[in-house]
């Protein structure tokens, strides 16, 4: 099983996310961050299931109950999450991020 690594921009969007719909309604930050968490396990679970992001290595999973998705990308050893993207707001803001170890 493939380990999963979260760059550190989507463990903040996730956190923001959660701050935010917790300040619209008590209990759906949590609520929020345990859908993550299972879309997280789903991830590692079935990596290949959703299909890449028009013909790009990245992958997208959207968050159960939130306009909210994991875009991913599958390596040899890793999972590397690159974004926890709200669906409504810039579509591919986070195609210029990269890990520390990556050339591309």
């Amino acid at each position: 099983m493939k380990t999963l690594r979260i760059h550190a921009l989507a463990s903040w969007e996730a956190a923001e996310e959660a701050a935010y719909y917790e300040s619209k309604r008590q209990g759906w930050g949590r609520r929020f961050l345990a859908q993550l968490n299972a879309t997280y396990d789903s991830i590692i679970e079935y990596p290949a299931a959703p299909t890449p992001i028009d013909g790009t290595p990245y992958r997208k999973l959207r968050v159960r109950g939130f306009p909210n998705a994991v875009i991913y990308r599958v390596l040899e050893a890793e999972i590397r999450v690159m974004a926890v993207a709200n669906l409504y707001r810039e579509p591919g803001y986070w195609t210029g991020r990269r890990f520390s170890d990556e050339n591309e």
